[in-house]
């Protein structure tokens, strides 16, 4: 088992990956962060450049 950690929308994420080796773990680790960030990136409120950002 493989665990990950980060912070996505200002809370801290866990991930546990049962893979058979680190490379694989690792690449999947690596698609879930960046959609993570992704979704961050277009959807938080607190960036101006996101889908949902109000002016407060």
């Amino acid at each position: 088992m493989y665990h990950y950690q980060f912070e996505a929308f200002s809370a801290p994420c866990e991930l546990h990956i049962d893979a058979v080796d680190a490379s694989i773990a690792n690449n999947a680790a690596k698609v879930v962060f960046e959609n993570a960030k992704h979704l961050e990136h277009r959807y938080s409120f607190f960036r101006n450049d996101s889908e949902i950002y109000c002016e407060g």
